[in-house]
C-alpha cells in the first residue's frame, strides 16, 4: 500500500506535468487523455498547480497564508507584517476571534522568515581591513 505522502508526491509530478503540456500548447481534452484524468479535473489541478507556483515564489507573506488566517488577521485590522509580527511576539494573536493553533503555525510559518530575513543583524567582530 502507497503511503500518503508518496501520493501526493506522485500526484503533484503528474500535475506538473500537466502543467507542462498545457504551456507546450495541448488541449485540456489532450492532457485528459494522455494522463487518464478526467477532463474537468484536468484546468482545475493546472490552475491548482499555477497557484502554487506563485505562492512558492511570492515574498508577501499574506498572498502564501490560508484564506481563514487571512480573514482573521484583516477582520482585526492587521493588513501589514510589522502589525501581525507586533501581535505575535506580544502574544496577543491567540486572543483574536478565530485564532487557533493552525493559525498560529501559518504565521510562524510565513511571517518568521520574512521577519529574520528582513533582520539585520550587527556583527559583534570588526571588519577586517582591507
Amino acid at each position: 500500500m502507497e503511503s500518503i505522502a508518496a501520493q501526493r508526491l506522485r500526484r503533484r509530478k503528474r500535475d506538473e506535468a500537466m502543467t507542462a503540456a498545457h504551456a507546450a500548447g495541448k488541449t485540456y481534452a489532450e492532457i485528459s487523455r494522455e494522463f487518464g484524468v478526467s477532463s474537468s479535473l484536468v484546468p482545475k489541478r493546472i490552475q491548482y498547480t499555477l497557484r502554487q507556483k506563485q505562492i512558492e515564489q511570492s515574498t508577501d507573506p499574506f498572498e502564501c497564508i490560508q484564506p481563514h488566517t487571512a480573514r482573521v488577521l484583516k477582520s482585526a485590522g492587521l493588513e501589514t507584517v510589522e502589525q501581525v509580527l507586533a501581535k505575535y511576539f506580544g502574544e496577543e494573536l491567540l486572543q483574536l476571534r478565530g485564532f487557533g493553533r493552525k493559525a498560529l503555525h501559518d504565521v510562524e510559518k510565513h511571517f518568521l522568515p520574512f521577519h529574520y530575513r528582513n533582520f539585520e543583524r550587527k556583527s559583534t567582530q570588526p571588519e577586517p581591513r582591507r
